[in-house]
């Protein structure tokens, strides 16, 4: 199965994920794709951020990039992001609008998106933002999950607890719909996601 971690993300994201993603080993075989509401021209410096020469490979995604596991992608801002499926390869995929959505890039279109996959391992974390981006995706994706074969996909649902949020407005929204299977402290998030790899 292909192995994935995506992290949704807005207001006190970036320092956030400054916390996190450095702190990752590079043997994690995990691809991860992080949706950070970012307007254009402001995500690539982020991904320069988030670089260590120790740790996972980080980079804006570019439409039509096979994403490969060991690697952080960051999504565009002023762009929507979504992973296709061929074969047994994952390929992002970018364009400028989606009807309905004023989030770009939004981690609705994203989850929607992963729902149409085979295959997968996916790890779903809502981290510190304001609104409620990511509950309609995972609500998708739980529906999904009801139609495919046993085995044929894997999903668990991280939240950000709300003490260590900025705004604890789209964690909130995921964990009151009774979306989460786990609630974790933005101190505790590296570890979990470390546990999490060493059980696949």
């Amino acid at each position: 199965m292909q192995k994935i971690i995506m992290i949704a993300s807005s207001t006190g994201g970036p320092k956030a994920l400054r916390s996190v993603i450095p702190r990752l080993p590079k043997s994690l075989d995990f691809i991860i794709v992080i949706i950070q509401h970012m307007p254009k021209g402001f995500t690539a410096s982020l991904a320069d951020s988030l670089k260590t020469e120790d740790g996972m490979h980080v980079e804006q995604a570019v439409d039509g990039m096979q994403a490969l596991p060991g690697h952080v992608y960051i999504a565009e801002g002023g762009k929507q992001l979504t992973l296709k499926q061929k074969f047994d390869r994952i390929y992002i995929c970018e364009e400028e609008e989606k009807e309905g959505r004023t989030l770009k890039p939004c981690a609705d279109v994203t989850l929607e998106s992963l729902a149409k996959l085979k295959n997968i391992d996916l790890t779903c974390i809502v981290m510190t933002g304001m609104g409620k981006d990511g509950k309609a995706g995972i609500i998708k994706l739980k529906e999904s999950l009801s139609k495919k074969n046993e085995g044929e996909y894997k999903l668990w649902v991280i939240g950000q607890d709300e003490k260590s949020c900025v705004v604890y407005g789209m964690p909130k929204a995921v964990a009151e719909a009774g979306l989460c299977d786990e609630v974790v402290s933005l101190k505790d998030m590296v570890k979990k996601i470390i546990q999490i790899a060493e059980k696949k």
